[in-house]
């Protein structure tokens, strides 16, 4: 796994930054757990996956997504990760008694364990329920300095306005306002960005016209952001 300092070119390769707050969702709010972790293998991740999963169930919760984490760029001082995994729950997670006994398991499997978990909004017409095994990832975590939130919310429709009008435009799929963690720092906001496809990625990466979108996401993070953390990823569903 490739980890490196943040920048404004890695910005852009990451996936970019666009807040789900300015879109509409359709989903009922529910609770995300967005969950980081390394395995030794992937026969080990497989089999604390789905483990997890089985045990998540009984305490009102979906496992929408996991998989490998192939790259982190940014200032988020978080150990080694390769895997992830997020859950949609009707109900908080780490604040249930259960959850103890989930946490104490899985890190008899895995290591490096955080759990990331707030409110969480959808979009797009199924949001999580569709699969996303095709598409290719980027988690944002984010702090934001609040030093002036009207001229953040300003920047964010222009940069939205500019990236709807692009091809192979990256899309946000879910955002969480975190208010509880475990294993880490409590960051702002979790957003999962991410592209229909690798190549679309790429493509999207590639364009020259897209610079102005680069620019864009550095004075974004520049102006509004004290850290921000890149997590690049594919899942298996």
């Amino acid at each position: 796994m490739k980890k490196t300092t943040l920048s404004y070119k890695s910005a852009l390769i990451s996936g970019a930054i666009t807040c789900a707050l300015l879109s509409q969702y359709t989903q009922a709010q529910t609770i995300g757990v967005f969950g980081l972790f390394k395995t030794q293998s992937e026969g080990i991740q497989k089999k604390s996956i789905e483990k997890l999963e089985k045990q998540v169930a009984t305490m009102d919760c979906i496992l929408r997504r996991e998989g490998k984490i192939l790259a982190v760029q940014g200032d988020y001082n978080t150990p080694t990760v390769n895997g992830f995994f997020l859950l949609e729950c009707r109900q908080d997670f780490l604040r249930n008694s259960h959850s103890q006994i989930v946490i104490k398991e899985l890190r008899n499997s895995i290591d490096h364990l955080a759990l990331i978990e707030g409110s969480i909004n959808q979009f797009g017409r199924l949001g999580l329920a569709k699969p996303g095994n095709n598409n290719s990832y980027i988690f944002k975590l984010s702090d934001y300095n609040n030093s002036a939130p009207e001229r953040r919310n300003n920047d964010l429709i222009k940069l939205n306005n500019i990236v709807n009008t692009r091809t192979d435009k990256y899309k946000n799929e879910a955002f969480i306002r975190v208010n509880n963690a475990y294993g880490m720092k409590r960051p702002d906001e979790v957003v999962v960005i991410y592209y229909d496809s690798v190549e679309s990625g790429e493509r999207f990466r590639a364009n020259n016209k897209n610079q102005e979108i680069m620019a864009l996401i550095g004075e974004f993070n520049k102006d509004h952001l004290t850290r921000a953390g890149y997590f690049i990823a594919k899942s298996n569903r």
